[in-house]
C-alpha cells in the first residue's frame, strides 16, 4: 500500500526539469602580413574583442589576432578554430582591407567567437572599426578613425585627421587630434587633450575634461549629470555660454558677460572674439580656467 500510495502522489506532480548546458571555449590565434597600397581603408567588424591599431612600416599590414570560439562541443569548437586559423576574416580589395566579418564561416546562433585584434599599418590609414563589445586604442596613423562600440572604453591618440566614437558604455580619452572631434558615450568620462578642430562631445552620465588651446573653433559640450572642466591657455579668446541645471558656473578668465541668470551665463573674452564655447550639464558645476 505505501508503493501504490507513492506512484498515485508522484502521478499528480507536475515536475520542471531544467537541463543546464556548458559552453566549451576553445582558444587559438592567427597572424597574416599584407604588402598593401596606400592610402589605406582599414575597416574591422567584431562581435566582442579588443582592438589595437597603431602605425606600422610603409606599404605592411601586420594582423595579429587571439580569438576565442565558444560552442556546446570542443570537437565543434576546435573544427571552427581550424577554419579560421586556415582562412582567416581578412578580404583584400585593392586599397581597403576588411578585418572580422565572419559570415563565410555559417555560424550557428550558439557558435560565439571573440576576437582581439593587434593592427600594425601604414601612417596613411584611415579606420573604420564597428564592434558589439570591446576597448579600442588607435594611435599615430592619419586618420580619419571612425569606432562605434556598444559597450567598451575608447583611446585615440595622435591622429591626423577627424575622429568620430561612440561607446554605449564605457570612458573615452583623445589627445592630439589636428582635425576634428565628435565623441559620445552613453555612461562614462571623456578626457580631452590638444585638438585643432572643432568639437563635439556628449555623455549620458560623466565628467568631462578638456586641456586644449582652442584657436578659432567651435566647441560644444553636452554631459546629463557631471561636472564639466575647460582648461585652456591664458591669453585665449572665445565666446562663451554656460548652463547647468544643478550647480555652480566659474569663469576663470576676466571676461564680459552679456547674459546672466540663475544657471546660466554668457558672455566673451578677448577682444577679438571668434572661438566658441557651448557648456551644458544637467547637474554639475562647470569650470573655464587657465591652463
Amino acid at each position: 500500500m505505501p508503493i501504490l500510495l507513492f506512484f498515485l502522489v508522484l502521478s499528480c506532480i507536475d515536475v520542471d526539469v531544467t537541463i543546464r548546458t556548458t559552453k566549451t571555449w576553445v582558444e587559438d590565434s592567427f597572424k597574416k602580413e599584407l604588402e598593401v597600397e596606400e592610402p589605406l581603408t582599414l575597416e574591422l567588424e567584431t562581435i566582442s574583442g579588443d582592438v589595437t591599431v597603431t602605425m606600422g612600416k610603409e606599404r605592411k599590414l601586420k594582423v595579429l589576432c587571439t580569438f576565442q570560439v565558444s560552442t556546446g562541443e570542443k570537437e565543434e569548437a576546435e573544427k571552427i578554430a581550424e577554419k579560421i586559423k586556415a582562412d582567416p576574416p581578412i578580404e583584400v580589395e585593392q586599397n581597403k582591407i576588411r578585418i572580422g566579418n565572419l559570415q563565410k564561416y555559417k555560424l550557428r546562433p550558439s557558435q560565439r567567437v571573440n576576437m582581439d585584434f593587434q593592427i600594425e599599418a601604414p601612417y596613411n590609414t584611415s579606420v573604420n572599426a564597428r564592434s558589439g563589445s570591446g576597448d579600442h586604442r588607435i594611435e599615430n596613423i592619419k586618420g580619419p578613425v571612425l569606432v562605434k562600440t556598444g559597450s567598451g572604453d575608447i583611446k585615440i591618440k595622435d591622429i591626423s585627421e577627424k575622429v568620430d566614437v561612440e561607446t554605449g558604455n564605457g570612458d573615452i580619452k583623445i589627445s592630439g587630434v589636428s582635425g576634428s572631434v565628435d565623441a559620445g558615450t552613453g555612461s562614462g568620462d571623456l578626457v580631452l587633450e590638444t585638438v585643432g578642430g572643432d568639437v563635439s562631445i556628449q555623455t549620458g552620465s560623466g565628467d568631462i575634461i578638456v586641456d586644449s588651446p582652442i584657436g578659432d573653433a567651435s566647441w560644444s559640450f553636452n554631459t546629463g549629470s557631471g561636472d564639466i572642466t575647460l582648461k585652456l591657455p591664458a591669453g585665449s579668446e572665445f565666446n562663451y555660454k554656460a548652463r547647468t541645471g544643478s550647480g555652480d558656473i566659474e569663469i576663470g578668465f576676466a571676461s564680459t558677460t552679456s547674459r546672466q541668470t540663475r544657471g546660466e551665463l554668457e558672455g566673451k573674452v578677448g577682444e577679438k572674439s571668434v572661438a566658441e564655447i557651448l557648456v551644458e550639464t544637467g547637474s554639475g558645476d562647470i569650470e573655464i580656467k587657465k591652463g
